[in-house]
């Protein structure tokens, strides 16, 4: 609550006296400062002459269409000298009309006349983003920005939210349902969902669930939003596979952080995966045969030329198979002591030039030479990495020669 010596000066234009009574008693309660008017020409003059003395307009969004006194007011708050103060709207609906001056002006929230309740907690939203302009600097770049889906069965805190996600360097999409959400999460390419946890259908968790469990949205990181602070509903929320809980009556700045802290997350994914994909590439254009087998010598990759090299096809057959039972041609336990290749597996050991022969899927053998790099990943041993090629032409002609 303001202090008496200090309190924020709010005004409050509303045609409907019971309306304005009703606003006010709530207002004062949490102890805002209120200049109560019955016309919008009122509340122009008023502002006109006292520009800057208000820390924040609400106003009740009037049923019918074309009030030019209305016109002339929204207008004067889209100049520069009112471009940053917060207004509040409270309206029966969300028309097209009002939706779209809120686009044009920041800090800016609609609330329905059915929940005018949440009217102190959105004004106290909106004046807490006014005291401090200084924003949280978004982790989302112009060339890829982090796409957020928003997901909330009312529609002016979708629209608030999009709007605040959006000014911030964010690609926003919303739904109004766990249903309607999932089919949008399907189709598109989302980073991000947060997620109204009380909803008329099906609860957020439910969402949740059923992002983490299907394949093609298990990539989506999922955060929950809530007005209320339950116990059950943190545990739920977290069991459902979500990574964060954040609540409606937070100020804009914590918001925004904890968003900016999923997105670093996020960008790190994606760097991880852009690495990956450039070694990806590299492997399947190196000359010679390649493949990766863990402490236990079970490969774990393997590209083309490898491949090639031993007549096979299906990289996907190889992985998690025995090295020495699909490379290595001498397989005889007496033979396993001289073979300085198995023994190099997973272990630190760098083994140049060392000569052998590989299993053919087609022929007997093929000889290869190869060499062998300890996977070493902060300090602990993942296995080892396998280069070889093969060397029959050489071989023939060391044979010619001798």
């Amino acid at each position: 609550m303001a202090s008496p010596k200090n309190k924020p000066r709010i005004l409050l234009v509303e045609e409907s006296a019971t309306l304005r009574y009703i606003l006010a008693k709530g207002m004062q309660k949490q102890g805002y400062e209120l200049m109560s008017l019955d016309t919008f020409a009122a509340a122009q003059d008023t502002l006109k002459k006292s520009a800057g003395s208000y820390h924040a307009v609400i106003i009740g969004w009037p049923n019918f269409e074309k009030h030019q006194q209305l016109k002339k007011l929204t207008s004067l708050l889209e100049d520069a000298a009112f471009s940053e103060t917060p207004v509040l709207l409270l309206s029966n609906d969300a028309s097209l009309e009002i939706l779209n001056w809120m686009s044009k002006r920041r800090y800016t929230a609609l609330v329905p006349w059915e929940n005018y309740q949440e009217s102190v907690a959105t004004l106290q939203k909106l004046l807490g983003s006014d005291r401090s302009r200084e924003k949280i600097k978004p982790v989302s770049n112009s060339v890829n920005p982090v796409r957020i889906l928003f997901v909330d069965d009312s529609v002016s805190i979708r629209h608030y939210y999009q709007r605040l996600l959006a000014r911030n360097g964010y690609v926003a999409e919303t739904a109004d349902s766990v249903q309607s959400a999932f089919d949008k999460a399907v189709k598109g390419a989302f980073d991000l969902a947060i997620i109204d946890y009380f909803m008329p259908e099906e609860n957020g968790y439910v969402l949740c669930q059923k992002l983490r469990d299907d394949p093609r949205t298990s990539h989506i990181r999922a955060a929950v939003i809530t007005g209320t602070y339950l116990d059950e509903v943190i545990k739920d929320c977290l069991q459902a596979g979500a990574v964060e809980c954040m609540f409606k009556n937070e100020a804009e700045e914590l918001f925004l952080a904890r968003i900016a802290s999923m997105s670093r997350f996020i960008e790190v994914q994606r760097s991880i995966e852009t690495e990956r994909e450039r070694l990806a590439g590299i492997l399947e254009s190196v000359g010679e045969g390649v493949y990766g087998v863990d402490n236990d010598g079970l490969i774990t990759f393997v590209n083309p030329a490898a491949l090639s090299i031993v007549g096979a096809t299906a990289p996907a057959s190889l992985i998690g198979k025995s090295a020495r039972e699909i490379f290595h041609f001498h397989q005889h336990e007496e033979n396993l002591k001289h073979d300085r290749l198995y023994r190099a597996y997973g272990k630190s050991v760098e083994l140049r030039c060392w000569e052998t022969s590989f299993r053919h899927q087609v022929s007997q053998s093929v000889p290869v030479e190869c060499t062998v790099y300890p996977l070493n990943i902060y300090g602990k041993q993942h296995g080892s990495v396998v280069a070889f090629r093969d060397i029959p032409e050489r071989k023939l002609l060391e044979e010619k020669l001798h």
